[in-house]
């Protein structure tokens, strides 16, 4: 009997004030509607970078280096080049590796960088930005990679013309010197073989985003829908019990909107 009389007491309290509830799913859908319509259009501009390679092994993990690029430290480091603020460049830019192949063994490929602002000149000018730090970078790990290997080549050259200067050098030591130098040569500068990181094409502007409307919208008047409902419970919880006048007086009102 108690619990039916304050499911009541709640009940009537949700219907009291219903206008009010039904102002707040009004207020807050429309005011969250008109703001996010006035959000400025968000503008893409994006590209893919092909990872280096030095005798077929890349010079980084693409993973790692998308890891790299979404790090706090890289983007501080490059929007305060910029002389922008860090946290807008971390909004802005993403960077994803791109994998080929079947879905359970696909592997990196690429690494695509994109930056989303309200200007289509600032996203294109920030990819670039970011896209010339990671080159740079990763050019520093292709000339220390590279390094053994072009000094082996040097040697094996001054070992040839040390070679064909010595008349008692045989042929067969020459041809195999020949040889040897002629392998580590295209392995150094074949681009099947060996490549610096590079961008696959010009940063391209890729498309134009309004914010979204009615799902944030709709959202915020579900929740404003909440409060107001659980504020007319608190104040029902918290008001002092009614006389058993007003009681029956408030369970007939309820009874009369309530079918059954």
């Amino acid at each position: 009997m108690d619990d039916q009389i304050e499911l009541n007491k709640y009940a009537a309290a949700i219907w009291g004030a219903r206008w009010l509830i039904l102002a707040a799913l009004i207020l807050a859908g429309l005011a969250t509607a008109a703001y996010r319509y006035k959000q400025p259009p968000t503008y893409t501009a994006g590209t893919l970078i092909r990872i280096g390679r030095v005798w077929k092994e890349p010079i980084e993990d693409p993973y790692i280096t998308a890891e790299i690029i979404n790090s706090q430290g890289f983007l501080d480091d490059i929007a305060h080049k910029l002389g922008m603020k860090p946290g807008q460049l971390r909004r802005a830019i993403k960077a994803t590796a791109v994998t080929a192949g079947p879905q359970r063994t696909s592997y990196p490929i690429l690494v695509r960088i994109v930056a989303s602002t309200d200007s289509a000149d600032q996203s294109a000018r920030l990819v670039e930005s970011v896209a010339a730090e990671v080159l740079a970078r990763h050019q520093a790990i292709f000339d220390q990679a590279m390094a053994p290997h072009l000094y082996t080549e040097s040697k094996l050259e001054e070992l040839e013309r040390a070679t064909g200067a010595a008349p008692s050098a045989s042929l067969e030591a020459r041809v195999k010197l020949e040889q040897d130098l002629g392998e580590i040569k295209a392995s150094n500068t074949s681009p099947t073989v060996t490549e610096k990181t590079r961008l696959l094409g010009p940063v391209a502007r890729e498309g134009v985003a309004r914010a979204e409307i009615w799902q944030p919208a709709a959202i915020a008047a579900f929740s404003a829908g909440l409060v107001a409902i659980a504020a007319a419970v608190l104040i029902a919880l918290l008001a002092p019990a009614p006389r058993p006048s007003q009681a029956a007086v408030a369970d007939k009102e309820l009874s009369d909107v309530t079918p059954g």
